[in-house]
């Protein structure tokens, strides 16, 4: 577990574990999620990989969950990220968007929601509630479900009956968003368009990134929001982190969900409406 997810052998080096109460604040966001793992969280996951390795598994399967328990952490156990599906997604005509999952990930997701391992597994509850409704999974976690779902199975109080992984999990595949997402979108076009007027936290001035104070966004046009962070921040802290988050690329970055999301929209099939 220690070399698959930090890179050592020696527990004395072992990360500490990080709250993520604050763990998408600017100081944090640019830490590896794995690092908001909690001690149980951390045993669980060497337990997992001591069982995949015995049973010919691929080991990024586990990487790959443990990744997303990791960000789930870090969200400050996903109370820091808000629903896809809350209301507030659009598209740049004016329809309201929705996700869902899949047949395929929905048929899983419900097999792990309405079976009885999820009543004791020890993979936590409020993890599996969370990556598995699609407002905040589909879009987010790229690990494989039906692997998610035979380690909800043996690591539960029925785990006994499970005897061994399915060889298809001797090699590993990510789960594709662009392939497993499926939006919908509203008949009814709002005017004016939510997504038009939408203000950016994080803009790129001239190759120099700036983050705007959200509380200065409030009261403020956009214009004069900048303007006043700009006198405020030269080079700052702030815009260092920003700067290599961003790898110095000079499109805006829209700190929300609809800017991955209008990007899926341009590929064909990937939308419908009712």
């Amino acid at each position: 577990m220690l070399s698959r997810l930090f890179g050592t052998q020696n527990s004395n080096t072992e990360p500490p574990v990080v709250s993520g109460v604050n763990g998408m604040d600017l100081k944090h966001i640019g830490m590896s999620p794995q690092n908001f793992l909690t001690t149980s969280d951390r045993a669980l996951l060497s337990d997992m990989y001591e069982y995949a390795q015995q049973q010919g598994a691929d080991l990024q399967n586990v990487d790959q969950l443990a990744y997303a328990l990791g960000t789930y952490r870090q969200s400050n156990d996903g109370r820091s990220m808000s629903s896809f599906n809350g209301g507030n997604s659009f598209d740049l005509e004016g329809h309201q968007l929705t996700v869902s999952f899949n047949e395929k990930d929905a048929a899983t997701a419900a097999r792990i929601l309405n079976g009885d391992a999820i009543n004791s597994t020890k993979l936590d509850q409020g993890f599996l509630r969370y990556t598995l409704d699609p407002g905040y999974g589909a879009l987010s976690n790229t690990s494989d479900f039906e692997f998610m779902e035979q380690m909800v199975i043996k690591f539960s109080d029925v785990g006994a009956k499970q005897m061994s992984l399915p060889s298809k999990f001797s090699t590993f595949s990510y789960r594709v968003i662009n392939e497993s997402a499926v939006f919908t979108a509203s008949k009814q076009i709002l005017n004016p368009n939510p997504a038009s007027t939408f203000k950016p936290q994080i803009i790129n001035d001239n190759g120099k990134w700036i983050v705007l104070d959200p509380s200065v966004l409030e009261d403020n046009l956009f214009e004069q929001a900048l303007t006043q962070q700009k006198m405020k921040l030269t080079t700052s802290q702030n815009e260092m982190i920003v700067n290599t988050l961003f790898a110095n690329d000079h499109k805006v970055s829209k700190n929300s969900q609809l800017f991955d999301v209008l990007k899926l929209l341009s590929i064909p099939g990937t939308t419908k409406k009712p």
